[in-house]
């Protein structure tokens, strides 16, 4: 089980290179874009569909960061499992604390029930300036909870830095 923290990645300016606006709450990342023909498919792991579901069950507003006039949904189909990134804003994040503790819990759970195999997972967590921070879990499904320890950290410091 580890953590991999990566300071500044840069996830929100890419947002508006691809997007017209950086997401206010949560959001589940594409896992790449791709045109061809004058097309555009925004591609995404194949359970990002169960992922969605089990945030909004832990009632949280899940923002969508794409719409079908922006290009055409693909999902990506694979054997071995692949967790969706999420990206969670500073201040829905701070102001949801204990639902996103929930939600986290509740995709550790779904996993932990579901598969007997190593995961991965990252969330993308905004700053109060405005950077991002990655977080990154390797691990057994149970171990995912982890992910919110790493998040409380970075919105404590964070608050205390206010």
């Amino acid at each position: 089980m580890t953590i991999e923290v990566e300071d500044e990645t840069g996830s929100k300016s890419n947002f508006k290179e691809i997007f017209d606006e950086t997401p206010e709450s949560i959001s589940i990342l594409p896992t790449g874009i791709e045109e061809e023909d004058g097309e555009q498919y925004i591609i995404y792991p194949e359970d990002s569909d169960t992922v969605r579901k089990l945030i909004r069950q832990s009632d949280l507003e899940i923002s969508d960061i794409y719409s079908t006039e922006e290009g055409t949904i693909l999902v990506l189909r694979s054997e071995e499992l692949i967790i969706p990134t999420l990206w969670m804003a500073y201040t829905f994040t701070r102001d949801n604390w204990d639902q996103i503790k929930y939600a986290i819990d509740k995709i550790s759970n779904h996993y932990s029930e579901q598969y007997n195999q190593e995961v991965k997972m990252s969330v993308e967590q905004e700053r109060s300036d405005g950077t991002t921070t990655r977080l990154t879990y390797t691990g057994p499904p149970e171990g995912l909870d982890e992910l919110s320890e790493g998040v409380a950290e970075i919105i404590d410091t964070e608050e205390e830095n206010e």
